[in-house]
């Protein structure tokens, strides 16, 4: 098959996954999480609560694993995270879950009505910035809880 052709289909494949839309980079987005914005990774794995986890803890390791949702609770409560019903800011932790109070997403609030976010685990995921119109559409059915560094 001519290079172009597998470019084509290779793509057009990956656009049914995720759009690539995204949002500019804000200038007071954290250096470690400008990084990886509106990139793709090299390697299938990262997840929304690797990502998250990554805003958080600044560990570079992270963003590249597949994290559990246990894993996910367990780390930022050990990193000082708890549920709040203030009104959100920078830095806060938002998550959709299930009636199982089981996390099915994961974001970090970067400011201004904007998210770093990763929809999916694969490569054809990127880590981008979003804002909550998107994210409160495509997680709209499950319950969203804020946690806060206190």
């Amino acid at each position: 098959m001519p290079f172009t052709l597998k470019e084509d289909v290779i793509t057009k494949y990956a656009l049914l996954w995720e759009d690539w839309k995204c949002r500019e980079i804000p200038d007071d987005t954290p250096e470690h999480v400008r990084e990886y914005a509106n990139m793709f990774t090299v390697d299938s794995g990262s997840n929304c609560l690797s990502s998250t986890l990554f805003a958080v803890t600044k560990q570079d390791w992270i963003i590249k694993e597949w994290v559990h949702p246990e894993t996910f609770i367990n780390t930022i409560e050990r990193a000082g995270y708890s549920l709040t019903t203030e009104r959100i800011r920078n830095g806060d932790l938002i998550t959709w879950e299930n009636d199982k109070n089981v996390v099915q997403h994961a974001t970090y609030y970067i400011g201004n009505d904007l998210y770093f976010n990763k929809n999916g685990q694969t490569f054809f995921n990127p880590w981008k910035i979003v804002n909550s119109s998107e994210l409160n559409e495509q997680w709209r059915h499950y319950k969203k809880k804020v946690y806060r560094k206190q």
